[in-house]
């Protein structure tokens, strides 16, 4: 079951609720991709043959690099969710995009204080 902790009027139509519309509910791996107690925590699952990656960050802004040696060997689309310059003062401004990667890459995640990222992996 998927819980959301806030009233729906906080969610539907803004900035991020479509990606809330296509995260599963039940998982097929998980895996620990990096961080630590206090700092940042970021986690990758797979449903079916997409991959979902999620980083949520503490009170202090801060990059992080991802390596996607998760991903089985090919070529992906990421379309990710991301926050902006301004989500220190705007929480609610993000940044919507898609690229291409590939297995073993190393993705650049910059969060703002209380922020966070998330990534849908579709494989081409």
């Amino acid at each position: 079951m998927t819980v959301v902790c806030d009233h729906p009027d906080n969610i539907l139509g803004k900035a991020g609720s479509d990606f809330l519309k296509i995260v599963p509910t039940t998982w097929d791996d998980i895996k620990f991709i990096g961080g630590y107690p206090d700092e940042y925590v970021a986690i990758a699952k797979r449903s079916d043959e997409k991959w979902f990656l999620a980083v949520m960050n503490n009170s202090i802004g801060r990059s992080v690099d991802v390596n996607l040696n998760f991903l089985p060997q090919g070529s992906y689309t990421i379309e990710m969710w991301a926050d902006t310059k301004q989500s220190d003062k705007e929480p609610m401004e993000l940044k919507k995009s898609e690229k291409s990667v590939k297995s073993g890459d190393t993705i650049k995640i910059t969060m703002a204080k209380n922020g966070g990222f998330v990534a849908v992996f579709k494989s081409k």
